[in-house]
C-alpha cells in the first residue's frame, strides 16, 4: 500500500530505512545505549511491515464477519454465541503459523497452526478454560493470503461500556472483566497505524458519538479521517420486498450520521456494507450453488421472497414444497441472510454461469469490493507517511525517557548521542514535502481552512486526496496530452501563488495556499522531465 501524497513509494521507504541505519550506527555499542539501539532496530523492521489497519467497534457490530470478508474466508469466530473476547492478529507470510502471545511476555506457538485451531482459542466458553483465557494478550494468525499482503489486520473485541447480559456472564465465566476487553481493545487499535470504524445498523448516532469519543480519548490519530474509515455494516437488515436497495438505504443512513453525528470530523468516509453477503461470497461450495439454483428454478421469485422474509421460519420443517432440506436452508440463512438468498437467486436466473461467477456479483453487490478498494487507495495513498508519522512520535517519545534514565554523573555523552541519533529520523519532517502535504488534508477536516468550497477541492486534489495521478491532481480527464497537463499546471501555479499572497488569508489558511503552490511546482517539474 504506497504511492501519494509521498509521491515516491519506495524511495520513501528507502530514506527512511536508511535514515535509521544511520541512527543506529551513530550509538555505539555501550551498555548505556544497548536499549536505545534494541529500540530502533526494532523500529527499524516494523517500518519495513505492512501498514496495520484495526477493526474496532461496539460488540457485535459485525468485526469479525467483516474481517472474514476481507480475508477472503472463514477465520474469525462469528455468531451470537461466538463474540471474539481475544485480539486476532492476522498477517501474510510464506506459511501458517498460529502464536499466542501471553499477558507479560511469553510467546506460545500452536501446532498445527490451523484456522479451526484459531477458532476454538477464540471461542473457548468453558470456566476451564478461564486462566488460560485470562491471560492472552492476543493471537497471531500468519498464512499466505494476497488480501493481506498490503496490510496486517487486526480485528479487536470490542469498545462497549456496558455489555449484554449474556456477553458479560461469559466474561465473568472466564474470569474476564468488561474494563479489561475494552482496555485491550483500545490498546491494541492505538498500536495500529489506520483504523476501521465498524458502526452496526442497528446502532444509533448518540451511541457511535459515544464511541467516537473512546477513540479521541485513545489518542488523536485514532480520529484524523486521515486515517480512520467508517463501515456502516448489516444493512441486509434494511432489505424488506418492497425496499430492496439496501446500499442505497445505508448510504442515507450513513450521511445521516457524518453529518448530524459529526462522524465526518473523524472518519474519511462511512461506507454501507451487507458485510453477511460480502463474507458468505468467500465461503459458499458446490453444494450452495445447487441449492440456490434449486430455489432459483423452481420456486417463483414471489414465493421465494414470501417463505424468507420470515426470517428463521425458512429453515423449518414444515416447508414440505421448497426443494431444498431443512437443515441446508438453515445453513444458507445464518451465513446470507433474506436479502443474499434472493439475491443470490436473482443473479442465478440472471444466468450466472458458476459458483466463482455468483461469489464474484454477491462480494460485489455487498459493498465490499467498493469498500476494499476505498481501503487500499484512502491508506495506500499515504502508508508509509502515516508509518514515518508515528514512527517519529514514537522515537521522540522514547529518546525522551531514554534521556531521563540518563542523569547520573558523566552521563551527558548518552543525552547527547540519543539527540544525534534521533535527529536522522525526525528532521524528515521537515525534508519531506509530504508532510506539509499531509497537514494540509488534516486542516481540511478540522475546518481550519477558510478556502471556498471550490479552492478546497482542488487543494484536496493538488496534494494527493482524490487520486495519485497528474491527471486526477489537477482535475483533468485521464486522456489529457502532457502538454495539456503542463499547461494546466503552469495555470494552476500562477492562482495559487496569488491566493498565498491573498491579504484576506492567514495563518492555516496561508500555509495551505503556500504548500499546494509547492505541489504544484513539483508536478510541473515531473512534467517537464
Amino acid at each position: 500500500m504506497t504511492g501519494r501524497p509521498n509521491g515516491d513509494g519506495g524511495n520513501l521507504r528507502r530514506r527512511v530505512d536508511a535514515a535509521l541505519g544511520r541512527a543506529v550506527g551513530l550509538l555505539p555499542e555501550d551498555v548505556a545505549l544497548a536499549e536505545a539501539r534494541a529500540a530502533l532496530a526494532e523500529q527499524r523492521r516494523r517500518f519495513s511491515e505492512p501498514i496495520r489497519v484495526a477493526l474496532v467497534g461496539r460488540v457485535s457490530a459485525g468485526k469479525s464477519t467483516l474481517a472474514n470478508a476481507l480475508l477472503g474466508g472463514r477465520y474469525a469466530a462469528t455468531g451470537a454465541t461466538e463474540l471474539t473476547y481475544n485480539v486476532n492478529w492476522f498477517r501474510n507470510a510464506p506459511g501458517a503459523g498460529l502464536t499466542i502471545h501471553h499477558l507479560g511476555g511469553p510467546v506460545e506457538r500452536v501446532d498445527p497452526p490451523t484456522v479451526a485451531a484459531l477458532v476454538a482459542l477464540t471461542a473457548r466458553r468453558r470456566e476451564a478454560d478461564q486462566g488460560f483465557l485470562a491471560g492472552i494478550d492476543y493471537l497471531e494468525f500468519a498464512h499466505p493470503n494476497p488480501n493481506l499482503a498490503m496490510f496486517d489486520l487486526i480485528d479487536t473485541p470490542g469498545l462497549d461500556s456496558v455489555f449484554a447480559t449474556d456477553s458479560a456472564t461469559t466474561l465473568r465465566v472466564l474470569g474476564l472483566s468488561e474494563d479489561g476487553v475494552r482496555a485491550t481493545s483500545l490498546r491494541h487499535a492505538a498500536e495500529a497505524n489506520a483504523l476501521v470504524h465498524v458502526l452496526s445498523s442497528r446502532g444509533q448516532a448518540a451511541r457511535e458519538e459515544e464511541l467516537l469519543g473512546d477513540f479521541h480519548r485513545a489518542g488523536p490519530a485514532l480520529t484524523s479521517p486521515v486515517t480512520a474509515i467508517g463501515a456502516l455494516t448489516k444493512v441486509e437488515r434494511f432489505w424488506s420486498p418492497d425496499r430492496e436497495d439496501v446500499l442505497a438505504v445505508g448510504r442515507r443512513v450513513a450521511g445521516r450520521l457524518m453529518r448530524e453525528g459529526r462522524a465526518d470530523r473523524s472518519l474519511y468516509e462511512l461506507h454501507p456494507l451487507a458485510s453477511l453477503v460480502g463474507a458468505a461470497a468467500a465461503t459458499l461450495g458446490p453444494e450452495d450453488f445447487d441449492d440456490l439454483g434449486a430455489l432459483a428454478h423452481r420456486l417463483s421469485r414471489e414465493t421465494l421472497v414470501r417463505r424468507v422474509k420470515f426470517g428463521p421460519g425458512f429453515a423449518g420443517g414444515g416447508h414440505q414444497d421448497l426443494p431444498v432440506p431443512p437443515e441446508r436452508r438453515r445453513s444458507l440463512f445464518q451465513r446470507l441472510n433474506a436479502y443474499g438468498i434472493v439475491l443470490a437467486c436473482d443473479l442465478i436466473r440472471d444466468d450466472v454461469p458458476d459458483l466463482d461467477a455468483l461469489r464474484r456479483e454477491l462480494y460485489h453487490s455487498s459493498g465490499l469490493s467498493a469498500f476494499r478498494t476505498l481501503l487500499v487507495d484512502h491508506f495506500g495513498r499515504r502508508a508509509d507517511l502515516i508509518k514515518l508519522d508515528r514512527l517519529i512520535a514514537e522515537i521522540n517519545a522514547q529518546v525522551a525517557a531514554a534521556k531521563r534514565g540518563a542523569r547520573a554523573p558523566g552521563t551527558d555523552w548518552v543525552r547527547s548521542v540519543l539527540d544525534r541519533a534521533a535527529v536522522e529520523v525526525t528532521r524528515m519532517a521537515f525534508q519531506e514535502r509530504a508532510f506539509d502535504e499531509l497537514t494540509v488534508v488534516h486542516d481540511y477536516y478540522a475546518d481550519a481552512l477558510t478556502f471556498s468550497d471550490q479552492d478546497a477541492l482542488e487543494a484536496l486534489r493538488i496534494v494527493g486526496e482524490r487520486g495519485t495521478s497528474a491527471a486526477e491532481r489537477l482535475g483533468l480527464p485521464v486522456t489529457a496530452s502532457r502538454a495539456e497537463l503542463a499547461a494546466h499546471a503552469h495555470a494552476s501555479h500562477q492562482r495559487w501563488a496569488a491566493l498565498a499572497n491573498d491579504p484576506g488569508y492567514g495563518g492555516a489558511t496561508r500555509r495551505a495556499c503556500r504548500v499546494v503552490q509547492r505541489s504544484v511546482d513539483a508536478l510541473i517539474e515531473e512534467l517537464d522531465r
